[in-house]
């Protein structure tokens, strides 16, 4: 991800109140990522913001590509090379952003919202992207018939300036218009892509990924819940992939649980968060930004009151 300057505190006075999208679309850093999960463990609204989006994964798969690129504004166009430029040529890099926290190029609209509720937060002004640019462009010479200067390199598709756009946007209808933003991302990385393997040699295995633990869960207080996990290394973490079951009832409830990881440093992450009732199994997992051997703890809390209802321990 480009590296980003501070961003401007946003108008409800939360620093992280944009990076909920970006977290989960994968669109923050290493050390945007352990900022943000560090955040999320003391903001109960981040949490939720974050909660909502846990879908997202499901859906983003069932887009068709040409639905996705119509529903971007700017609309998109497909060139040769980096396989898409905008059609607004201010669009910036990922994560670059004018001095005053408004979109290059004077543009108002903010992109599409996110799943269900939740929506993109990130932030950020990178100045030193656009400004090197703006000198290259300068030196090229005026832009072609299509729009594009010589000599400047298109840049890669903004995922995170989506998710910001997002965030802007998500009384626009959030479910849909999110999905379609990412799904175009994702289009644009496959076409940019060159196929370079030779048709006559063989094909390499999919690596698997390692599982590095796996526990039952203890109960801190008395409840319904029986749970167990497993921990997998991934490329950019540690993913925890957890099956919780609730006892059959008589009484109807409804539980809203989640996952946390704390870090050997004593950090906390939330990774995932559910609503169960009586007799269901549910099977949420999520990512956390640190490795397998930094995982301290795994602990499922109430996501209304914070109370650990139970614990496992890997250190």
């Amino acid at each position: 991800m480009t590296e980003t300057a501070p961003a401007a505190a946003p108008e409800g006075g939360d620093d992280y109140a944009t990076w909920d999208a970006p977290y989960v679309l994968g669109a923050l850093d290493r050390a945007e990522r352990l900022e943000y999960e560090a955040h999320l463990a003391q903001c109960p609204g981040c949490r939720e913001a974050v909660a909502e989006l846990s879908g997202m994964p499901g859906l983003l798969g069932q887009v068709d590509a040409e639905v996705a690129l119509a529903l971007i504004d700017p609309p998109l166009e497909s060139v040769g090379g980096n396989g898409f430029r905008a059609t607004d040529r201010t669009l910036p890099e990922v994560g670059s952003r004018a001095a005053d926290g408004s979109l290059p190029g004077g543009s108002a609209q903010a992109g599409t919202g996110a799943a269900t509720e939740g929506a993109g937060r990130s932030g950020g002004a990178a100045q030193s992207g656009s400004a090197a640019r703006s000198e290259s462009a300068a030196q090229s010479g005026a832009p072609d018939s299509e729009g594009r200067v010589p000599g400047v390199e298109e840049p890669p598709f903004p995922l995170a300036e989506l998710a910001r756009r997002a965030r802007r946007e998500r009384r626009r209808g959030r479910l849909l218009a999110v999905t379609g933003a990412v799904a175009a991302a994702a289009a644009a990385v496959a076409i940019a892509i060159p196929v370079t393997a030779s048709l006559t040699e063989p094909t390499a295995p999919p690596t698997a990924d390692q599982v590095v633990a796996e526990r039952s869960m203890n109960p801190v207080v008395p409840s319904p819940i029986t749970a167990s996990f497993r921990l997998v290394a991934v490329n950019d973490g540690t993913r925890v992939e957890m099956s919780c079951s609730y006892a059959p009832s008589s009484t109807d409830y409804s539980w809203q649980g989640s996952l946390w990881v704390v870090h050997s440093d004593g950090t906390q992450s939330m990774v995932a968060q559910w609503t169960a009732r009586p007799g269901e199994t549910v099977t949420p997992d999520g990512t956390t930004a640190v490795p397998p051997d930094q995982v301290r703890m795994v602990e499922i809390r109430s996501a209304t009151t914070n109370q650990v209802m139970l614990t496992s321990s890997l250190q």
